[in-house]
Parts: C-alpha cells; structure tokens; sequence
C-alpha cells in the first residue's frame, strides 16, 4: 500500500504511514492510536487489515476504535491485505471515492 499511495502518487494527495492520533489524556497519561494510513486535509485514516481482524476480539476493538475516531472528526476506510495485494484497481477506486 505504501508503495501505491507515497510521494502523492493518488490524486497529488499526500499520506502519511503509521501516524499518531492522540484521543485521551487520562491522569497526564496520553492515550493514542496508530493509523495504518493518513491523510491529513481529508482527516482520513487508512486501514490494512490481516488475518488477526478476523478475530471476535479484534474485531470488537477495532468498532470501538472507529467509534472513537469518528466522534473525533476522523473518516475510516478499511481494505484487507489481500484486496491491497490482489486488486489495487478496486482499492485506489474507493480511495479515490473518499477522497472525492
């Protein structure tokens, strides 16, 4: 994925890979996420999702962290690896979608 969408490659756009989002500071403790993907003017959060997503806890994670991101402004798209690897054409089409 980082090779397709680097150095503006989709719609001049630039992303950012595995980029901080800060959500809580709990006690001076901060809270944060890693976004797989980034891009900053769309506030739009990529992400890559493995076999491990397929898991009931991971997948409960990951709907409360969307929660979480959207509640904050964010906007999620999510591909699995195999749709990244196997049908770029199909992902940079939806990309390109939220990107309007």
């Amino acid at each position: 994925m980082w090779e397709r969408v680097r150095r503006k490659q989709v719609n001049g756009i630039k992303f950012y890979r595995q980029y901080i989002i800060e959500h809580a500071d709990i006690l001076g403790v901060k809270a944060f996420f890693i976004a797989d993907f980034y891009c900053h003017p769309q506030k739009l959060i990529i992400e890559i999702d493995g076999d491990i997503h397929l898991t009931c806890e991971q997948k409960k994670y990951d709907k409360e962290r969307s929660e979480v991101l959207r509640e904050m402004g964010y906007r999620i798209i999510r591909f699995t690896n195999q749709e990244v690897l196997e049908n770029w054409e199909e992902v940079q089409e939806r990309l390109l979608l939220m990107l309007g």
